[in-house]
This record gives structure tokens, C-alpha cells and sequence, in this order.
């Protein structure tokens, strides 16, 4: 119930300005975790700052399914079943509850991979996502926003 609570409180905030105000913040050199972070990465800090505050809040929502669908398939009949014959919770939760959930999950990370890109791309597009040179859709819609009148094909393929 408290990790329920938890992401109830974490989904009431605005995903991309907290992102933006965590990635400003880590890449920051005055600050210790961005010190750290250009110590151990070198170049790489961005890249490694934006996957772990992706992978930081990414969680919430694929929580909440796996959730709801543990609660729905608690309560089916082979569930009672496999009480009634003597099963433990521990045999309950990976033979059936934890099998029924992976079709779901499955789906739900392969979306949530789209989302990280986008994600990723709008941070870069603004300045706080991973730097240049690195190519990223973002560093590419950057670039391709002075020739967007001369030669509007630049901004196109990252854009779509």
C-alpha cells in the first residue's frame, strides 16, 4: 500500500519539467552529483545522467499495471484452485500470478521504450538532454532549425 502511495504521489508531477530541472541540476559541475558524474563518465555524463533519470521515473507507470493486474488474477478461480490443493503463496506468485503478468509487462516496456526516445529527443532539442556532438533526434532537430526555409528535408526524418 506504501509503494502504491508512492507512485500516486510521484505521477502528480509534471514528468518533463522535472526532468529538466534534474538534468540542469546533475549536469551542473557545482554540484557534487555532477562532479561525480563528469569524474567517473568523462564526455559520456549526459548520456549516462539522462538514463538513469529515465530509468528514475520510468518505473512508475509499468508499476501501477503489474499492480493491477496481480489484484485482477488474485482474485480468478484458478488461484482458489491452487489454494484450495495446498499451494503457498510463494508457488501461487511465480507458477501463476507472475506467468499471467508477463503479456502485459511485454507490451507496456515496448511502449515505454518509444516514450524514452521522445523523451530523450525533447530533452536534447532543449538543451538539457545529451550534448554535442553526440547525434541524438533532438541535437538533430537543433541543428536542422536555422536551414528549416533552405532545406526543410534536415528537420524531417528526426522530426516524424
Amino acid at each position: 500500500m506504501a509503494i502504491s502511495r508512492l507512485i500516486d504521489f510521484m505521477l502528480t508531477i509534471p514528468t518533463l519539467p522535472l526532468l529538466l530541472v534534474l538534468s540542469a541540476l546533475l549536469r551542473d559541475p557545482g554540484v557534487k552529483v555532477g562532479q561525480w558524474a563528469q569524474g567517473v563518465f568523462g564526455d559520456a555524463a549526459s548520456v549516462f545522467i539522462i538514463i538513469a533519470i529515465l530509468v528514475l521515473f520510468g518505473w512508475l507507470g509499468t508499476a501501477r499495471l503489474v499492480r493491477g493486474n496481480i489484484l485482477s488474477l488474485r482474485e480468478q478461480d484458478y488461484v482458489t484452485a491452487a489454494q484450495a490443493l495446498g499451494a503457498n503463496d510463494l508457488r501461487i506468485m511465480f507458477r501463476h500470478l507472475v506467468p499471467n503478468t508477463l503479456a502485459p509487462l511485454i507490451v507496456q516496456a515496448t511502449l515505454q521504450i518509444g516514450g524514452a526516445i521522445l523523451t530523450e529527443a525533447a530533452l536534447s532539442f532543449l538543451g538539457f538532454g545529451i550534448q554535442p556532438p553526440v547525434a541524438t533526434w533532438g541535437n538533430m532537430l537543433t541543428n536542422a532549425q536555422e536551414y528549416i526555409f533552405t532545406a526543410p528535408w534536415l528537420a524531417l526524418p528526426p522530426g516524424s
